[in-house]
């Protein structure tokens, strides 16, 4: 199929936002080690990685649900304490947890992934292209500081609709706006 046979079999297509568009640089697990080991703790980086996503299938983010900064605060907290535990270290997490915080803050920023504007420029004159994604309401400064605002007609998240797409958005009609 060639890219010009796009428009006639779709009016539309919709990216999920992380690690299909782009990637955290420096990854989650970089910076969990590079606290822990401003803190005198050396963690090998194929543990941290290990231990993301044993937590990643154990604890399921639900951004519908953390609208509130607590809600938020709450469920960063429960990630950090089961990673310090899988990782051998639950007594540092008292001392780890408002660095952890800090350094996500600081230091994380999303990026394309090298392919990924060309392809939406491509594909940007021939359909629609939308993200869905389950996130929380940064989703569209997210892609602004990503530079990838400008390929899509709308960007929505699963705190702004109040569902996580998998789950029950297949059962709700929702209406995709120009993207702000």
């Amino acid at each position: 199929m060639t890219n010009d046979s796009l428009t006639g079999i779709y009016s539309a297509i919709v990216f999920d936002c992380a690690d299909t568009l782009s990637r955290m640089d420096p990854s989650r697990a970089e910076l969990f080690r590079d606290v822990a080991g401003a803190a005198g703790i050396t963690l090998p980086l194929p543990d941290v990685e290990r231990a993301y996503e044993i937590v990643d299938f154990a604890i399921k983010m639900k951004s519908s649900a953390l609208g509130s900064h607590d809600a938020k605060l709450g469920f960063h907290h429960s990630i950090n304490a089961a990673l310090c535990n899988l990782l051998g270290i639950q007594r540092s997490l008292a001392t780890l947890h408002p660095h952890l915080l800090a350094e996500f803050d600081r230091r994380r920023r999303w990026c394309p992934f090298p392919d990924v504007c060309e392809t939406l420029r491509q594909l940007a004159f021939r359909v629609q292209l939308y993200v869905l994604a389950n996130w929380d309401s940064d989703l569209p400064a997210v892609l602004r500081n990503a530079d990838l605002d400008g390929f899509f007609r709308d960007a929505l998240s699963s705190e702004m609709l109040g569902c996580e797409k998998h789950s029950s958005l297949g059962h709700r009609s929702f209406h995709l706006r120009p993207f702000m």
